[in-house]
């Protein structure tokens, strides 16, 4: 889990706690990732800043205890099993 930490550290340029659009466009180009194939992998129009990012950091443990279940979690992501 350090691992992935580390990496959503590097990728999360402000330290928001989220990867927005310009922050994983950005990371994907330093990557060797074609700007073209960038582009067509993320939407077409950006959120406002004050919108939530497209990636948060997980916070609390209690979060997955649904995934578990089968059912979504609060955050909407699925666990896959």
């Amino acid at each position: 889990m350090d691992r992935a930490n580390n990496i959503f550290d590097q990728i999360d340029t402000d330290k928001s706690g989220g990867i927005d659009k310009g922050e994983i466009t950005i990371h994907l180009l330093s990557l060797g990732q074609e700007q073209e194939t960038v582009m067509e992998m993320l939407p077409a129009r950006a959120a406002p800043r004050s919108a939530k990012p497209a990636v948060k950091r997980k916070t609390s443990a209690k979060r997955g205890l649904m995934a578990s279940r089968g059912k979504p979690r609060r955050d909407g992501l699925k666990v896959l099993s």
